[in-house]
């Protein structure tokens, strides 16, 4: 992964700060959260405030909605359950700036990320999305680029675990982009926004890459700037929690969506040895996890019976069909 582009302006001069975040808006998806949300917002208040901002509510139970959004916001609620892609591609609706910067709930960012961001765009006219380096709770490298295999679709993380200070500085060309990101508002309405019909949470952001990419941009990571995902370490969050299962829904979606990625994304005999040697491991691996963890009010059948019915949904083809289903068995 090889350095990419300094951070100047075309001119090269730097761009001020405020004139980049005049130029963006901030979508924040939020759900049932609201200590991580305060948290988030309040990051936004304190380093992104002369951005517009728009917070989607993805049908919180009553006791959460309108809790710390802040004041200059426009906030919307779903009025049902809408999913993590399609609550982004409602709040891209509602927003008016140049740059689009979506960040979940669980996160918050440091001084300058956003600007840092913004710049990236404003003098990079080949970088299509922009993210930063996200940090854990520990203050250790969560995400700072990565790539996918073609053929088994295992995800690799460039320096996750090190140290900050350990990052090389500059903007770098990456193949993935997660919770945190900067994309060019004409070119996230030329995509058609997320697909949330195939991806309503779960790789989401691998297909949207893919697609970008399809487009001749890049994407890529500025290593000089910061967010905390708000995740707990491993040890907190248990098996299950690392591979995204813990209802239902997100067992489907787990067991249903890589599947579907490769169906889309990669060529005939990619997808038959992906399907024949890699998908096997795959299950195996999340079945067994699921059968020796605890999740407090979730039935581990129900979740086997829920994953496998996204396995056999991925593989039959049947995605549209499956997510509507779904939302009516589960």
């Amino acid at each position: 992964m090889g350095r990419l582009v300094a951070l100047q302006a075309a001119d090269g001069s730097s761009a001020s700060p405020d004139g980049s975040l005049r130029d963006v808006s901030v979508v924040v998806v939020t759900r049932n959260r609201p200590a991580l949300f305060s948290d988030c917002v309040k990051s936004l208040s304190d380093w992104a405030s002369g951005a517009e901002v728009t917070i989607v509510d993805d049908n919180s139970s009553p006791e959460y909605v309108g809790k710390s959004h802040p004041p200059h916001a426009k906030s919307y609620r779903n009025a049902e359950r809408k999913f993590l892609n399609e609550s982004r591609n409602i709040g891209a609706s509602h927003s008016t700036g140049r740059y689009l910067f979506f960040i979940d709930d669980d996160n918050v960012i440091e001084r300058d990320t956003v600007g840092l961001l913004a710049r990236t765009l404003e003098s990079t006219p080949s970088v299509g999305v922009v993210a930063p380096v996200a940090l854990n709770r520990d203050r250790r490298v969560w995400y700072a680029g990565g790539r996918m295999s073609r053929v088994s679709c295992y995800t690799f993380f460039d320096y996750r675990g090190a140290a900050p200070d350990a990052l090389p500085p500059g903007v770098y060309r990456t193949g993935l982009f997660h919770n945190c990101f900067m994309i060019r508002a004409d070119l996230f309405h030329r995509l058609g926004g997320f697909d949330s019909a195939h991806f309503p949470m779960y790789m989401g952001e691998t297909d949207a890459a893919e697609r970008i990419r399809s487009l001749g941009h890049i994407i890529a990571v500025n290593m000089e700037s910061r967010v905390i995902h708000n995740m707990e370490t491993d040890e907190m969050r248990g098996l299950v929690r690392n591979i995204h299962i813990t209802e239902p829904r997100r067992a489907y979606f787990v067991g249903r969506n890589r599947i579907l990625f490769m169906r889309m994304h990669r060529t005939a005999p990619e997808f038959v040895v992906f399907l024949l040697v890699w998908q096997p491991a795959y299950a195996a691996v999340h079945l067994l996890t699921i059968a020796m963890s605890k999740i407090a009010g979730q039935s581990r059948l129900n979740l086997i019976l829920s994953y496998v019915r996204g396995l056999h949904d991925g593989i039959s083809g049947r995605y549209l069909l499956g997510a509507t289903r779904h939302e009516t068995s589960i």
